[in-house]
C-alpha cells in the first residue's frame, strides 16, 4: 500500500517551505543566446517577427499582450529564451543609440552568438 502512496499523480502547484531543501528538474524547450557584439548593449527587447510596420517601426512596448515582449538587461552572458522567429532591439546607453536584428530565427537546442 505505500508503494501506492509514493506512486500517485503529483499534486498541481509547487509548496516550498523555510529551510528545506528542494529539487526541481525541468526541461527548457528553448535556445540559448548571448550577446557578442563588439559593443554590448544594455538591454535587449525581443519583439515577434512581423510586428514591424512599413516605417520598421514597433508598437509601445505596452500595446502587446502580456507576455508576448521580453528582454535581456545586461546581455553579456548565455541566456534561455522560448524558440521563435524575433526583431531584436539592441538598446544602447538606455536609449541614447538603438540598433535593430532583423529575422532573428531560435530553434530549441540552438546556441545563438547575436552579434
Amino acid at each position: 500500500m505505500a508503494d501506492d502512496k509514493a506512486r500517485a499523480p503529483a499534486k498541481p502547484g509547487i509548496q516550498l517551505e523555510a529551510n528545506t531543501r528542494h529539487q526541481i528538474d525541468y526541461v527548457l524547450n528553448g535556445a540559448v543566446v548571448v550577446v557578442k557584439a563588439a559593443t554590448t548593449p544594455h538591454v535587449i527587447h525581443f519583439y515577434p517577427a512581423g510586428t514591424a510596420n512599413p516605417a520598421g517601426t514597433h508598437k509601445d512596448w505596452g500595446a502587446y499582450p502580456p507576455n508576448q515582449l521580453w528582454s535581456i538587461e545586461g546581455p553579456g552572458f548565455p541566456v534561455s529564451c522560448p524558440p521563435g522567429a524575433y526583431h531584436i532591439l539592441y538598446n544602447f546607453g538606455h536609449g541614447a543609440h538603438c540598433d535593430w536584428r532583423n529575422g532573428v530565427r531560435l530553434n530549441v537546442g540552438d546556441f545563438v552568438e547575436l552579434k
